[in-house]
């Protein structure tokens, strides 16, 4: 029988899922794939046994027969033993025939050395050969045995012949032994054939559980790798003891290594729950394939959920039971926080404000409350139904579609605005939102929610109706409105633009500070004095105030501002409104002139009763001085000056009174050429001889309406002005001439005009004087050296007569007053100069009514002076018993229209009761607002102002009297 070399098969006989192969015992015969080589090693391990014992028993033997331990016995001792470990070695590692010749060769040499000693059994011990031919025919075949036996043969002869015993008959000892020997071989063949038969046997019983074994073995390594593989925990257990179990079973339990659990009993390496432990226990007694759920508690406390179940299996030959076991703790958590998901949504889904609800292929398949509750139908009534039972009409529901799924299409959810009609026929305004359940198959169906907007439709087109108005009022707004955020317009309406002339575009995002001066009128700056008011109104105090603005073209205007705070969604802004008061203003400076010229009418009013009576008294004694004075008379002089000096006095109360309109103007064509050059003899010893005058009159005709004796106040006022200019001499001209203006000039319309231009050589003014002069009381004169009034009452002179004057300085180079004048077509006639006229006198008797004594006196004194004779009254009672004494001679009442007591208009009232034709001229020193306002002047009485010079007086009395 021939045993091959083969490496030894490492089996794990007890088939668990671990690595756990057991520690091979030294003198255990090594498994081979082979069955004729693991049979031979199993001989040769038996063999060798033997041999060590009975190595160890000749040994003791020897021992007995020869009690010395020597040096040879023990080597001989030690190298059987080394022997027999290293055939034992050599035949594990699978070189199983070599191990059988060096067996049967140490057997040999081992009973050899033996025989050949002295103290052993000598040519005795040749006996033993009979094992090494049998074990050669054993191990090494019948050949190798029948060498072996006549290798042993000649040895048995060399023992028999040379050993240190020999046998007494050497020759015979051989002889027998051979036949031995022969026998032997004879005995082992037979032995082989039925040994072969039973190894044959037990090979093929090896082959097929060595089969057998392979099959379960990669069965087991399969079951392994699978359940190494899986999550699933698994154990074997029988009677409650684990017999296997995988890592995955060892996690679960708490466990870092399967190997810890085996031996164990499941129920306590595992904390069950009470409850679960029940659960546990019957289905182990009822062999439960079922599945259930239990509930372990983990070594840290925590909780885990598992799913388990379990088998009845056999294994390795034993009934015991297979047991699965599967974490289910994140699928239980899953579950919950999944069923908690669907309670909430549950939860929304029935009570939320706004309707949700399901449609698939337009069709309703879940609705909640609220879409009952907006539109009047019920659950049963909608699902199931078109959702087109929801909508007006037709085309709002095909535009919903078309429009929904266009969007779901673009970016995955659809809004869109439309009507639904409610089941009692209302229509609401609705927002729908859609989106699929399922992005990637809109079969699955669309959920939608739906936003009744009815009333935020209703309040969007309140709020744009307001917006409307709002911006009806803000653009239709007299003032300027704009929004401030910080310091930056960002809204404004359109009177803004119009303000400050400029576009939207450009002032929107500018700062307010682009549109305000350096500095204000006061001097304030109007950097900082503006963020003190934005930072005021910013703080809830609103802000009034004068300011002065500029325009974009940097023009400034005068304006009224008002700032507020308004809170709106951005934050704090301020509402500034600008009313542009430019106007305003030269109204109220127009309004503050007119109050100074009121103020002069009201002193000249005032005092113009009390000046005319005192001039008349000047004026009348002064002419009767001037009538009496002989050819020659050193005080002729005197005397004119006299009447000069009073003219002008009458002139210039006329004048401010004119000024201020308390006494009426008389227009006439006149031409100006004449008026000028016929008062200039006046001007020019008015403003004295170092003073070059020169008139440049036009030589055309230049006619106006105009009062001469205004025109002459006017320019006594300008040359008087003009003197003063120029205090150390200088020039003055007069010049006029006919201007044609085709387009406006300033303030002067088109037109044509007769100019006056009074020019001079002198000081000239300053910007800031000039636009000052025409005001009443301004003057840049010393105390007590000008009043104010001049060229005040040179703009009202000119006012009065519908003209315009324009003026034009320039300090240090003198100054020019241009007035214009409108020009009349007509011509004036010339008339001759005529002779004084005599002064007519006469006898009749005059009743002479004034209150003032002194006006009384002189006047009496006119009238006895030619010839009248005059009766005195000084109020009108005693005028009335001085008329009823003496009414037959009584043919003219001169009388004073206000008086004391009785004014004159009733006193001649009274008389006219006495003799109802009697003749009457009143006079007065008052104005003519006066007499108006106390109604006493009819229009067709005879009226003499005040003051009264002779001339005058005496032609009005002779004319009455002769009509």
């Amino acid at each position: 029988m021939k045993i091959a070399n083969s490496p030894p098969l490492h089996y794990n006989a007890c088939m668990g899922f671990g690595n756990r192969v057991k520690t091979t015992l030294f003198f255990r015969a090594p498994a081979f794939a082979d069955p004729d080589k693991t049979l031979a090693a199993r001989q040769i391990f038996s063999i060798v046994r033997a041999f060590v014992l009975s190595a160890v028993f000749l040994q003791i033997v020897q021992i007995a027969l020869a009690p010395k331990i020597t040096v040879r016995w023990l080597a001989l001792l030690l190298g059987t033993i080394a022997v027999s470990l290293f055939l034992l070695e050599f035949v594990r590692r699978g070189h199983v025939r070599p191990a059988s010749f060096l067996l049967v060769l140490s057997l040999w040499l081992l009973i050899s050395i033996f025989s050949w000693s002295a103290t052993g059994l000598g040519a005795r011990a040749a006996w033993g050969y009979f094992i090494v031919v049998f074990i050669s025919g054993m191990l090494l075949g019948k050949w190798m045995g029948i060498a072996a036996a006549g290798i042993c043969s000649a040895s048995t002869l060399g023992l028999a012949l040379g050993a240190p015993i020999m046998s007494p008959d050497p020759i015979r000892f051989w002889l027998i032994n051979t036949m031995y020997l022969v026998a032997v071989l004879l005995l082992q063949d037979l032995a082989s054939r039925s040994i072969r038969a039973s190894l044959e046997r037990a090979k093929n019983e090896l082959r097929e559980r060595q089969l057998a074994e392979t099959e379960l073995r990669k069965s087991d390594e399969r079951f392994k790798q699978l359940s190494s593989l899986t999550s699933e925990g698994i154990i074997i257990q029988a009677g409650g003891v684990i017999l296997d179990a995988n890592q995955a079973f060892a996690e679960l339990a708490g466990y870092a290594n399967s190997d810890q659990l085996i031996g164990k009993n499941g129920l306590e390496i595992i904390s069950f729950t009470a409850e679960s432990r029940q659960r546990v226990l019957a289905n182990m007694r009822v062999d439960s394939t079922a599945t259930y759920e239990v509930d372990i508690i983990k070594p840290d406390g925590s909780l885990l959920s598992a799913e388990t179940h379990g088998r009845e299996i056999n294994y390795l030959g034993r009934q015991a039971r297979l047991v699965s076991m599967i974490d289910i703790t994140k699928r239980k958590q899953s579950e919950r926080a999944l069923q908690e998901r669907e309670n909430m949504l549950s939860s929304i889904f029935r009570a939320a404000p706004t309707g949700i609800g399901v449609v698939c292929n337009r069709v309703l398949t879940l609705v909640n409350s609220r879409i009952c509750e907006m539109t009047g139908w019920n659950q049963d009534e909608l699902i199931g139904k078109s959702s087109r039972i929801l909508y007006v009409s037709d085309a709002d529901f095909e535009y919903v579609g078309k429009e929904k799924y266009r969007q779901i299409a673009e970016r995955g959810t659809g809004t869109v605005e439309t009507r639904w009609q409610c089941k009692d026929g209302r229509i609401i305004d609705v927002l729908l939102s859609s989106t699929p359940i399922n992005p990637l198959d809109q079969s699955a169906g669309v959920t939608f929610t739906a936003l009744d907007i009815t009333d935020r439709k209703q309040g969007e087109e309140k709020l744009l109706e307001s917006e409307r108005r709002y911006r009806t009022l803000f653009e239709s707004a007299g003032d300027a409105i704009f929004l401030l955020h910080g310091d930056r317009i960002i809204d404004c309406n359109s009177k803004t633009l119009e303000v400050f002339g400029c576009g939207r575009e450009q002032i929107i995002s500018l700062p307010i500070s682009r549109f305000h001066p350096a500095q204000q009128p006061d001097g304030s700056d109007s950097l900082i004095e503006g963020q003190k008011k934005n930072t005021a109104a910013l703080h809830g105090d609103p802000q009034f105030f004068e300011w002065r603005h500029i325009r974009f073209d940097g023009t400034s205007f005068d304006a009224e501002v008002s700032l507020a705070r308004i809170q709106l969604v951005a934050g704090d802004f301020l509402l500034a409104l600008v009313r542009d008061i430019s106007e305003r203003k030269k109204l109220e400076e127009q309004l503050r002139q007119a109050q100074k010229m009121e103020a002069i009418g009201i002193l000249a009013g005032g005092v113009a009763h009390d000046f005319n009576n005192i001039l008349s008294t000047i004026v009348g004694y002064t002419s009767l001085l001037q009538m009496k004075q002989k050819a020659g008379d050193p005080f002729k002089e005197y005397i004119e000056r006299i009447l000069t000096a009073s003219e002008r006095a009458v002139n210039l109360t006329s004048s401010l009174l004119a000024f201020s309109r308390k006494q009426e103007i008389e227009l006439r064509p006149l031409d100006i050429n004449d008026t000028i050059y016929g008062f200039h003899k006046i001007l020019a010893r008015l403003i004295g001889e170092d003073i070059d005058f020169h008139l440049d009159l036009a030589s055309r005709t230049l006619v106006v309406d105009a009062d001469v004796r205004q025109v002459e106040q006017l320019l006594m006022n300008l040359a008087n002005n003009s003197r003063d200019a120029m205090p150390r001499g200088g020039k003055l001209t007069i010049r006029t001439e006919a201007v044609v203006l085709k387009e406006p000039r300033a303030e002067i319309p088109a037109g044509s005009y007769a100019v006056i231009t009074v020019a001079d050589s002198g000081t000239g003014m300053s910007k800031d004087v000039q636009a000052h002069i025409f005001e009443p009381f301004f003057t840049t004169k010393e105390v007590g050296k000008g009043t104010g009034l001049g060229l005040a009452i040179v703009y009202g002179i000119v006012k009065k007569h519908s003209g315009f004057i324009h003026m034009a300085s320039i300090s240090g180079a003198g100054t020019a007053f241009s007035i214009y004048l409108p020009l009349k077509a007509q011509s004036v006639k010339k008339t001759a100069r005529r002779k004084q006229e005599k002064i007519p006198s006469g006898s009749e008797t005059i009743l002479l009514i004034e209150d003032d004594a002194a006006v009384r006196q002189v006047t009496r004194s006119m009238l006895e002076e030619f010839g009248y004779t005059v009766l005195e009254a000084a109020n009108g009672i005693e005028a009335q018993t001085v008329f009823q004494r003496q009414r037959e001679q009584v043919q003219l009442i001169l009388c004073d229209l206000i008086m004391p007591r009785m004014n004159g208009r009733e006193t001649h009232a009274a008389i006219k009761k006495i003799k109802d034709d009697i003749k009457v001229i009143f006079m007065s020193g008052y104005t003519a607002d006066i007499i108006a306002g106390k109604g006493i002047a009819d229009p067709g009485i005879q009226l003499l102002q005040k003051p009264l010079n002779p001339s005058t007086l005496l032609k009005k009395i002779r004319s009455v009297l002769d009509k």
